[in-house]
């Protein structure tokens, strides 16, 4: 084949190549986007959830409440005295600690996606940053395959120098 058949060719395919690495990088870039959008909206869910939960903790609390004032008045105890105020204080501070733990829960679990989806972010950044340095790398490439071969040499190969060629002046034995 002649040199100004292979040479368009060549460069062709490396241009296709570059461009089909390319895409194939950016392909996986935009799967990390996605994965990244899922974990943001599973820890915005999360802290709704959470949201909802620690209500749903304070809403039993208040029920708890009523129910021991009305126990304690139809008893006919003041419960704002003696064992019944201590009992209502001990299930009040018992309800609030769960309320608190029940939002903690939440929010640690709406960080960690948080933290999921900013990593996946990152990543798919990286990828596509390392799929355009290729882009580059295989047209930097072709380029040079293309100036070897019209100029009659071929790159990344080692083309003898005229003093490697030259005979060996040792004698040996």
């Amino acid at each position: 084949m002649s040199a100004a058949v292979a040479l368009p060719l060549m460069v062709g395919a490396g241009l296709t190549s570059a461009v089909a690495g390319r895409n194939a990088g950016y392909q996986q870039a935009s799967a990390l986007d996605q994965a990244a959008a899922e974990s943001q909206r599973q820890a915005n869910l999360t802290t709704v959830a959470g949201t909802e939960a620690v209500r749903q903790v304070g809403k039993q609390a208040t029920f708890l409440r009523g129910t021991q004032e009305s126990n304690a008045a139809g008893g006919g105890v003041v419960s704002n005295t003696g064992s019944p105020l201590a009992v209502a204080q001990e299930d009040a501070r018992e309800m609030k600690y769960n309320q608190l733990k029940t939002q903690f829960q939440y929010d640690s679990q709406a960080f960690s996606l948080q933290r999921q989806a900013q990593l996946q972010s990152w990543q798919a950044g990286k990828v596509r940053q390392s799929a355009n340095m290729q882009f580059a790398t295989g047209l930097l490439t072709t380029g040079a395959s293309a100036f070897y071969q019209a100029k009659g040499g071929s790159f990344g190969v080692s083309n003898p120098t005229p003093t490697s060629m030259m005979p060996s002046k040792s004698g040996g034995f």
